[in-house]
C-alpha cells in the first residue's frame, strides 16, 4: 500500500480494469516483458500482443510502455488498441 500526502493508505491494485497512463506509477513487475516489447518495436513495424483474457496485455502497453523514461516517441505512435470487436 502507498501512503498519500494526507497519510491515508491507497490500494495500488485496480483488479478488473487495465492499468493506464494515469495510474502507471502503480504498475510494476513486468520489466523484462516491457524491454522485449520496446526492442521489438524499435526493430520492426509490427508486433502482436496476444494472450488469455486478464493477463495484462492492455496494462503492459498502456502503463508499462508509457512509463519508460527512455522510450522514443515513434514507439508510442506504433501502438494501436483494439478493444471492441463487435
Amino acid at each position: 500500500m502507498q501512503e498519500t500526502m494526507d497519510n491515508k493508505l491507497t490500494n495500488p491494485f485496480i483488479l478488473w480494469e487495465s492499468y493506464s497512463y494515469k495510474n502507471r506509477n502503480h504498475f510494476f513487475g513486468r520489466d523484462n516483458e516491457i524491454e522485449k516489447i520496446i526492442s521489438i518495436l524499435e526493430e520492426n513495424h509490427f508486433c502482436i500482443n496476444y494472450g488469455e483474457s486478464g493477463i495484462g496485455k492492455s496494462s503492459i502497453l498502456k502503463a508499462g510502455i508509457s512509463n519508460k523514461d527512455n522510450i522514443k516517441k515513434n514507439i508510442a505512435e506504433k501502438i494501436l488498441y483494439f478493444e471492441d470487436y463487435s
